[in-house]
């Protein structure tokens, strides 16, 4: 990469204010921007298409956390302005992950969320000062 070349742009028009970027998977591939009306949206780094390969409209409010698993496979949206607003992302489908997280799992207002480094677990820490650690049975 050249110092001070961009290297590509998008205009996202989905969303108001961007809150978080992140860029992840192998060779950096995704790109998912959160906003301040909690909407993210995905883009193919390595695709010549300036369309975004999905648009995540399931939270409400400002988008504070958005973090990649190590392959890229899934993507963790999460806002702290409302109570248990986390998902799981597939990628490079874009659909969420419907069987967690479900109304019974305690996740309180996220404040943070990491991936292990070989995504067998996630961490999640929210407002009340509580680190959860859960585990990803997939990995």
């Amino acid at each position: 990469m050249e110092k001070g070349k961009v290297q590509r742009r998008w205009k996202d028009e989905t969303g108001v204010g961007i809150t978080k970027i992140r860029v992840g998977g192998k060779n950096s591939r995704w790109c998912a921007i959160g906003s301040q009306s909690g909407i993210v949206t995905v883009y193919d780094r390595l695709s010549s298409s300036t369309k975004p390969i999905g648009t995540l409209e399931q939270l409400v409010t400002s988008i504070s956390s958005l973090e990649f698993n190590h392959d890229g496979q899934i993507l963790c949206i999460a806002s702290r302005g409302k109570k248990d607003s986390l998902r799981l992302v597939h990628l490079p489908s874009c659909k969420v992950f419907q069987n967690w997280p479900n109304s019974g799992t305690p996740l309180g207002k996220v404040t943070s969320v990491k991936f292990s480094p070989n995504s067998e677990m996630l961490a999640i820490g929210n407002e009340a000062g509580k680190a959860r650690l859960w585990r990803l049975n997939h990995y």
